[in-house]
């Protein structure tokens, strides 16, 4: 048998050992000398060398398929796991999460928010800003039902997209509603918290609802990008609310930043220190990841910036994530299901329900895959619901074919892809370009770690 290197084999070196994975599968492992070796003496397919000192090498370099038969189709391999994936996408078997946007209008007029910038280029979303309590519920129950067909436990349910305390009652009544159906239901709201009060943090507090918010830096960089509808700042606003869920013994544990040409030079590592101060386990960073009016570095830069802040937070022992690191993350800790996308909604496990009952994959997106008092249509097998999932997952999307990090990306944010159609302004691309740049930057300070351990 003629062996080959693959050609999915990716590598960060150094002169002692190197972290290699698998473009379409993962499968990270540092290797020594001995074994970068013998995958550089398969560059040109060769038959296999019967020496028994290199015969382990050999077998465990083919079991990583970092070394595949020379007549192999290596896309075989993800083509299989896709087709035994979407048997259970199809009737809702991969269904997690319901992501309930309550309502469509908010207080804020941040320029760079993800929901307005992406609603803004379609009629998609519909004119109907706030949920009635009627197509709440009927979302809950159309979700909950598919749940229970294939014993999927527990309900996970979000709140979130524009500003959901702008339609408090509704939330109230989801929320005890869903707490009804399944008293372990994960329950989760993402909110700017400058509507938010004692008694609605009581709310929240007694049905242990998580908490999800941003700050985009300290007063000048936060008011730079986050503002009322009427220019106004923000940052004020938000932390004293900071004070009031830590005077309700109910206090956030994190919050997530985002960059863009206004307050990338602000936001630094004293910032870091500030929220730790503050008791903050963890803070998730990005770029924004839509606009370029105003999010236009280098993207060597926003790497050098993003690995900043994420220093100063590991210096502190605090967590650090965003989409820059999905990558990463998918090497390092591969997904328990073996589906290594960009998001849960790009492999089937989201469905969101606007106010006018229609279905997306994720809050943000403009692309409708059906009714919520059509569910079941709208989750067969020839749905276009089933398509767009099929056509996000890994190793499936012709624009991502030859990239380093295609089957661990899986074609990045379905957004940011909309938004740059929409618009023209390339910006997924620009994404790309980071994503893999990110990527190389953090498996070198991986390798460089595994060096020093050693």
């Amino acid at each position: 048998m003629r062996l080959k290197t693959s050609q999915h084999l990716q590598t960060v070196r150094s002169s002692t050992g190197a972290l290699c994975f698998h473009s379409l599968l993962g499968n990270l492992y540092f290797l020594e000398p001995e074994y970068v070796g013998a995958l550089d003496s398969y560059v040109e397919p060769s038959q296999i060398k019967r020496n028994r000192a290199r015969c382990k090498v050999i077998q465990e370099l083919r079991q990583a398929k970092f070394l595949v038969p020379e007549d192999e189709d290596e896309r075989e391999y993800p083509r299989i796991r896709n087709q035994e994936w979407m048997q259970k996408v199809h009737s809702g078997g991969q269904l997690r999460l319901l992501n309930l946007v309550i309502s469509e209008a908010c207080n804020f007029g941040c320029s760079h928010c993800l929901h307005s910038c992406s609603t803004g280029t379609s009629t998609s979303h519909g004119q109907k800003k706030l949920m009635d309590w009627e197509t709440a519920q009927k979302a809950i129950d159309e979700y909950a039902a598919v749940m229970q067909i294939w014993d999927t436990h527990p309900l996970d349910v979000h709140f979130g997209s524009a500003e959901p305390l702008l339609n408090w009652s509704v939330l109230e009544q989801a929320i005890y509603y869903t707490r009804g159906l399944d008293p372990n239901a994960k329950l989760s709201v993402n909110t700017n918290l400058s509507l938010i009060t004692k008694s609605m943090i009581k709310v929240l507090k007694a049905n242990e609802i998580y908490i999800s918010t941003s700050l985009d830096g300290p007063p000048a960089g936060n008011d730079a990008i986050r503002t009322f509808k009427d220019g106004g700042a923000t940052f004020n606003a938000i932390v004293s609310k900071f004070g009031l869920l830590e005077e309700m013994d109910y206090p956030l544990d994190g919050f997530s930043i985002t960059l863009n040409d206004l307050n990338f030079d602000v936001v630094n590592p004293d910032f870091i220190d500030w929220a730790y101060q503050r008791g903050m386990k963890g803070i998730a960073t990005d770029v924004d990841m839509i606009n370029t009016a105003q999010a236009n570095r280098d993207v060597n830069n926003c790497v050098l910036k993003l690995m900043e802040l994420r220093f100063a937070c590991q210096a502190r022992g605090m967590e650090n994530f965003g989409s820059w690191t999905t990558s990463y993350d998918h090497l390092v800790n591969e997904p328990i299901d073996n589906m290594p996308t960009f998001c849960r909604a790009a492999k089937g496990q989201n469905i969101s329900v606007n106010p006018e009952g229609w279905l997306f994959i994720c809050g943000h997106t403009t692309t409708p895959i059906g009714r919520i008092d059509h569910l079941e249509e709208a989750l067969s097998e020839r749905s276009p619901y089933c398509q767009l999932v099929k056509s996000r997952l890994p190793g499936e999307d012709p624009e991502c074919m030859g990239c380093e990090i295609e089957g661990l990306c899986a074609g990045q944010c379905q957004i940011t892809r909309e938004v740059s159609r929409a618009t023209g302004n390339n910006r997924d691309k620009t994404m790309c370009e980071l994503y893999r740049n990110a990527t190389r930057v953090l498996l070198k300070e991986k390798l460089d770690q595994e060096l020093e351990g050693g």
